[in-house]
Protein backbone atom coordinates (compact mmCIF):
# COMPACT_ATOMS: atom_id res chain seq x y z
CA UNK A 1 0.00 0.00 0.00
CA UNK A 2 2.82 2.39 0.90
CA UNK A 3 4.50 1.72 -2.46
CA UNK A 4 1.25 2.45 -4.30
CA UNK A 5 0.82 5.74 -2.43
CA UNK A 6 4.41 6.72 -3.21
CA UNK A 7 3.88 5.97 -6.90
CA UNK A 8 0.69 8.06 -6.98
CA UNK A 9 2.43 10.98 -5.26
CA UNK A 10 5.37 10.83 -7.68
CA UNK A 11 2.99 10.79 -10.64
CA UNK A 12 1.08 13.74 -9.20
CA UNK A 13 4.32 15.66 -8.66
CA UNK A 14 5.41 15.03 -12.25
CA UNK A 15 1.97 16.07 -13.52
CA UNK A 16 1.97 19.26 -11.41
CA UNK A 17 5.44 20.20 -12.64
CA UNK A 18 4.14 20.40 -16.20
CA UNK A 19 0.64 21.57 -15.33
CA UNK A 20 1.14 25.02 -16.84
CA UNK A 21 2.15 23.62 -20.24
CA UNK A 22 -0.43 24.19 -22.96
CA UNK A 23 -2.20 20.95 -23.82
CA UNK A 24 -2.09 21.40 -27.60
CA UNK A 25 -1.43 18.51 -29.99
CA UNK A 26 1.73 16.77 -28.92
CA UNK A 27 3.63 14.44 -31.24
CA UNK A 28 4.68 10.94 -30.16
CA UNK A 29 8.18 12.30 -29.50
CA UNK A 30 6.92 14.67 -26.74
CA UNK A 31 7.89 13.46 -23.25
CA UNK A 32 6.93 15.14 -19.97
CA UNK A 33 9.86 15.17 -17.55
CA UNK A 34 9.68 15.14 -13.75
CA UNK A 35 11.15 18.34 -12.31
CA UNK A 36 12.72 17.74 -8.89
CA UNK A 37 11.07 19.54 -6.00
CA UNK A 38 13.00 22.69 -5.09
CA UNK A 39 14.71 22.92 -8.49
CA UNK A 40 15.17 26.46 -9.84
CA UNK A 41 12.36 27.50 -12.19
CA UNK A 42 12.26 30.32 -14.75
CA UNK A 43 9.76 33.03 -13.80
CA UNK A 44 9.41 34.24 -17.38
CA UNK A 45 11.14 34.26 -20.77
CA UNK A 46 13.67 36.89 -19.69
CA UNK A 47 15.43 34.15 -17.66
CA UNK A 48 16.72 32.85 -21.01
CA UNK A 49 18.41 36.13 -21.96
CA UNK A 50 21.58 34.66 -20.41
CA UNK A 51 21.98 32.27 -23.35
CA UNK A 52 24.96 33.01 -25.55
CA UNK A 53 27.46 31.20 -27.76
CA UNK A 54 29.47 29.99 -24.76
CA UNK A 55 26.52 28.50 -22.84
CA UNK A 56 25.99 24.73 -22.98
CA UNK A 57 22.75 22.86 -22.31
CA UNK A 58 24.22 21.65 -19.00
CA UNK A 59 25.05 25.22 -17.92
CA UNK A 60 21.56 26.39 -18.94
CA UNK A 61 19.96 23.66 -16.81
CA UNK A 62 22.13 24.72 -13.85
CA UNK A 63 21.16 28.37 -14.35
CA UNK A 64 17.39 28.29 -15.04
CA UNK A 65 16.57 24.76 -13.89
CA UNK A 66 15.62 21.54 -15.65
CA UNK A 67 13.12 21.51 -18.52
CA UNK A 68 9.52 20.35 -18.12
CA UNK A 69 9.53 18.25 -21.28
CA UNK A 70 11.58 17.06 -24.22
CA UNK A 71 10.59 16.75 -27.85
CA UNK A 72 12.13 16.03 -31.22
CA UNK A 73 13.73 13.14 -33.02
CA UNK A 74 16.61 14.59 -35.06
CA UNK A 75 16.88 17.85 -33.12
CA UNK A 76 16.34 17.71 -29.37
CA UNK A 77 13.90 20.33 -28.11
CA UNK A 78 13.81 21.09 -24.39
CA UNK A 79 10.50 22.66 -23.31
CA UNK A 80 10.09 25.01 -20.36
CA UNK A 81 6.51 25.74 -19.27
CA UNK A 82 6.23 29.25 -17.86
CA UNK A 83 3.76 30.40 -15.18
CA UNK A 84 1.83 32.45 -17.77
CA UNK A 85 1.09 29.27 -19.77
CA UNK A 86 3.56 30.00 -22.56
CA UNK A 87 6.53 27.84 -23.53
CA UNK A 88 10.21 28.44 -24.13
CA UNK A 89 11.83 25.89 -26.43
CA UNK A 90 15.56 25.21 -26.52
CA UNK A 91 16.78 23.57 -29.76
CA UNK A 92 19.95 21.45 -29.84
CA UNK A 93 21.19 19.22 -32.65
CA UNK A 94 23.83 17.47 -30.53
CA UNK A 95 22.28 17.61 -27.04
CA UNK A 96 25.06 19.82 -25.63
CA UNK A 97 25.13 22.96 -27.77
CA UNK A 98 22.26 25.46 -27.82
CA UNK A 99 21.33 26.21 -31.42
CA UNK A 100 18.34 28.47 -30.72
CA UNK A 101 15.85 29.58 -28.08
CA UNK A 102 12.26 30.51 -28.90
CA UNK A 103 9.45 31.93 -26.79
CA UNK A 104 6.31 31.34 -28.81
CA UNK A 105 7.11 32.81 -32.21
CA UNK A 106 9.82 35.14 -30.87
CA UNK A 107 13.41 34.07 -31.27
CA UNK A 108 15.38 34.91 -28.12
CA UNK A 109 18.71 33.50 -29.30
CA UNK A 110 20.14 31.95 -32.46
CA UNK A 111 23.68 30.61 -32.73
CA UNK A 112 25.65 32.33 -35.48
CA UNK A 113 26.75 30.12 -38.34
CA UNK A 114 30.45 29.29 -38.43
CA UNK A 115 32.37 31.01 -41.20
Amino acid sequence: MKALLTAVLLLAAATNAAATCPQHHRPDTFVDLAVPEGAPRPADATAFSVVGDDMSIEKLFATVGPPDASDGSTTTIYVYCLPDGSEVRIFSRDGTTIDSVRHGRQEIYKRAKKK
